[in-house]
């Protein structure tokens, strides 16, 4: 693959490169701080030593939120690199060029730091005769490869492969472990430490789904955009658990490792010393979700069809982005376990789309989620009774703190057949506005 730029913005970040490798610098090595204090006494798995170190050792200050702030690298007994002014001007114009049509969708942020990085220190020692661009672009030949990557599913099995949207969630199977474990025991020579993280994976991966996706781009990229895409279309399978129609359940389906059970772990003491535990998991999330072929019918043609259609079609009008968005934020709903929590995500993805800036709410949007969902008189009156019951509860909890455990299933299942109809609705309208003025017709006509 080939990384070309336009000559004007060619030009312009080789000079703005040049500039900040002469940012960079010699740094005297940095001051070891004390680890006096308080030590928490904590279980170490592993300790490393010299031999564990691989290159040269690379340092850096960050911020409270795990921003990296300045960046060294060790030289023979110098260390160089950039401090934070310096390192700030280099983050930016590593953005700058990622953002462009040549790199965006190849190699990511990180990537394109460290090409600069290195570049830098290469010029600043004489040591190259590239531009900046034609260095980065090097790297990047090198690395962009054809790459298929597979973001495990917590508690989620299939039996047959799902697309949605760009997305297809498929089994990791028993023989894809044995095979890739396989290669790893030749060489660990029953090494108890790798025996035990064989059977630990085993036990997490084993016929879970993962949401896969094929992409031509550099490692790091390939997994930004691989997980990006996999949490979304994670999001609109999840749109069809229990969670979304029972008030009292929730969802556990997420990617592997961002998961958490919800249960009680309790230690019982005497005397200062632990004589018990007790530990267990609330029932009342879903867990496994298994989708067989005869569910994975039901809910194609009651929705996920269109729903994949969405989210695989670009480029999106704004009219679909807004309604794709508030797919995504609905089903933030499922994942939490208490009402109020719930209500907070699904009135706001609703809102989102069935209201104006500056409309009443509650009203308004009782009257046109029920216009939207029902065909006679008695049945748009009970979805306007159930909407304004549970908007009720969400603005108790939101201006007063109060947790109620009202039964608002109804509301439940008017809002996700809402939701769904304002997907259909991409189809036919072409902007929110135009699809609210429909409504407001419809209410009104003779």
């Amino acid at each position: 693959m080939k990384f070309e730029l336009h000559s004007n913005a060619l030009a312009a970040f080789n000079e703005q490169a040049t500039v900040v490798a002469e940012s960079a610098g010699l740094q005297p090595p940095p001051i070891s701080r004390s680890t006096e204090g308080f030590k928490p006494d904590i279980h170490s798995s592993a300790t490393l030593t010299s031999a564990d170190v691989c290159g040269p050792i690379q340092m850096s200050n960050s911020d409270q939120n795990g921003n990296m702030l300045s960046r060294f690298i060790q030289d023979g007994k110098a260390v160089v690199g950039f401090n934070e002014v310096a390192y700030a001007k280099l983050r930016k114009l590593a953005h700058s060029i990622q953002k462009t049509d040549a790199f965006r969708n190849s190699v990511g942020v990180q990537f394109v730091e460290d090409a600069l990085f290195h570049w830098s220190l290469q010029k600043l020692k004489g040591e190259t005769d590239k531009t900046a661009c034609e260095h980065v672009a090097s790297a990047a030949e090198q690395k962009v490869s054809r790459q298929e990557i597979w973001v495990p599913v917590y508690g989620l099995y299939v039996q047959s492969a799902i697309r949605v949207g760009p997305v297809t969630f498929r089994t990791i199977t028993r023989q894809m472990i044995d095979e890739w474990q396989q290669q790893i025991k030749d060489s660990a020579q029953g090494n108890p430490q790798v025996l035990f993280k064989f059977d630990r994976d085993r036990k997490q991966l084993l016929g879970f789904a993962a949401a896969t996706y094929e992409i031509e781009a550099e490692p790091m990229r390939a997994a930004e955009i691989a997980s990006d895409l996999a949490d979304k279309a994670i999001s609109i399978l999840r749109l069809f658990a229990t969670a979304n129609f029972d008030p009292q359940q929730f969802s556990y389906c997420v990617p592997l490792g961002s998961h958490q059970r919800y249960g009680h772990h309790h230690i019982t003491v005497r005397d200062g010393k632990i004589v018990g535990e007790t530990r267990g998991i609330t029932p009342k999330g879903q867990y496994p979700w298994a989708i067989d072929d005869a569910f994975l019918d039901e809910i194609n043609s009651n929705g996920l069809n269109v729903l994949s259609a969405l989210f695989e079609k670009e480029p999106k009008t704004p009219f679909e982005e807004l309604v794709f968005d508030a797919l995504l934020l609905y089903s933030k709903a499922a994942l939490v376990p208490t009402l109020a929590e719930k209500l907070l995500y699904m009135f706001a993805a609703l809102e989102s789309v069935l209201l104006r800036k500056g409309e009443p709410i509650t009203d308004t949007l009782a009257e046109r989620l029920a216009y939207l969902v029902a065909r006679d008189s008695d049945s748009r009156f009970a979805v306007r009774k159930a909407v304004k019951e549970a908007y009720g509860v969400r603005s108790r909890f939101v201006h007063d703190g109060q947790r109620e455990d009202a039964d608002l299933s109804d509301f439940f299942v008017n809002a996700w057949t809402g939701l769904c109809a304002m997907a259909e609705s991409t189809s036919k309208f072409q902007s929110q506005n135009e699809l609210l003025d429909n409504i407001e017709r419809y209410k009104y006509r003779s």
